[in-house]
């Protein structure tokens, strides 16, 4: 096997399968990327098993064959070489790779050792623009568990109807849901556990660009196309759970406040909580809101007053700085709003004006307020 290729189009194939390398991989041969031509087309498989990226460009003067090359080593070589031509020669399981007036070898293995890669899977396809499916994974993906015994919770839920399409996802604490208009001459009825690793090459390999992407969702797999490039994961188990039923419909008190004015004021307030709750507390009544945080470890207390719209009989609630922030950085109208009932019920948060065609909200339990709190604002 041969070939001949420039650099400014082989480095960016390269990066396009290397972040699917995992760098603690089970089997030595899933450090390697894949690489096999046929005629003049070179094709450049990664995978971890759970998630598989195929690529391929155009080379010139070429031999068909395929080796395994050690993904790492690989990538830190192309990357140092200078813009030129670079011609790669691969026998014996070992590669010659020539630019300019630079010669490096690597050892390989051997091909047939790489796990195969389904070349089609069946079930349902559709199309999406991919800045539609970036926004729908940018709003949901950080409320994603950690927790591996919950493993339908390590996903996004993706629910697919005829003229909709919501993504769910949440870690006991919190939750973010999207709903956006869906069109198009596809019509089924679909839902699939996406794992966040998934979701997260996703955004690395296509961007928010406007051109549409394929999707096809098979019964244990979804495949993502986009031009010469298409992502292989495995969908996760459920079932997930009843969301709709952790939702409140009957929150009867609301605050709308500037979003910035917020955001500023809880990361100050927060550098006085507590290290391992990071709570701070909400003190609401009618026009004003006070924030107050304190940490009985270091003898520290912080306050801060902002102004706010209330309606509702005064509350004091407590929640988790980080989670407060997090949202506040997806939510992004002028203000946000609080639908809220007692300091012991969820909690929503949502855009003061949602984007055209969009339903987002956020979910997020209080923490119990406490004595150290209390005594501290009395």
């Amino acid at each position: 096997m041969n070939f001949t290729v420039e650099r400014a189009e082989f480095l960016p194939a390269l990066q396009t399968v290397l972040n699917v390398v995992s760098p603690k991989a089970t089997l030595p041969i899933l450090s390697n990327i894949l690489f096999q031509l046929k005629g003049k087309k070179l094709a450049l498989y990664a995978t971890d098993l759970d998630t598989s990226v195929r690529t391929q460009l155009s080379v010139s003067q070429g031999t068909d064959g395929a080796i395994a090359l050690p993904a790492k080593k690989l990538a830190e070589i192309i990357r140092e070489l200078p813009e030129a031509t670079i011609t790669v020669q691969v026998k014996d399981k070992q590669a010659i790779i020539n630019c300019e007036k630079g010669k490096y070898q690597l050892m390989g293995m051997d091909w047939e050792d790489f796990p195969q890669f389904p070349e089609a899977i069946e079930g349902q396809s559709f199309k999406i623009k991919q800045s539609t499916l970036a926004r729908m994974i940018n709003k949901t993906l950080y409320s994603t568990s950690k927790d591996e015994t919950r493993p339908a919770l390590n996903g996004v839920l993706w629910h697919i109807e005829e003229k909709e399409m919501k993504m769910v996802a949440t870690d006991g604490h919190r939750l973010a849901k999207l709903r956006v208009q869906r069109g198009g001459p596809k019509s089924f009825e679909k839902d699939v556990i996406v794992p966040a690793k998934t979701l997260n090459q996703l955004l690395r390999l296509f961007g928010e660009q406007d051109a549409d992407m394929e999707i096809t969702i098979g019964e244990n797999h979804l495949v993502f196309s986009l031009d010469s490039t298409t992502l292989y994961s495995r969908v996760l188990e459920g079932p997930y759970p009843n969301y709709q039923q952790v939702i409140p419909t009957e929150n009867d008190k609301e605050l709308m406040v500037d979003r910035e004015t917020l955001h500023s004021a809880v990361r100050r307030v927060s550098t006085l909580s507590n290290s391992l709750t990071h709570q701070v507390r909400f003190d609401l009544s009618s026009g004003l809101m006070v924030l107050s945080a304190s940490d009985r470890d270091i003898g520290g207390e912080a306050s801060d007053n902002i102004e706010a719209k209330y309606t509702g009989e005064n509350l004091q609630i407590g929640y988790n700085a980080h989670y407060i922030l997090e949202i506040l950085k997806h939510i992004d109208s002028p203000e946000v709003t609080f639908e809220l009932s007692t300091p012991v019920r969820a909690g929503l948060m949502k855009p003061s004006s949602q984007q055209e065609g969009e339903d987002y909200l956020c979910l997020i339990m209080p923490l119990r307020l406490t004595d150290e709190s209390v005594q501290n604002k009395s």
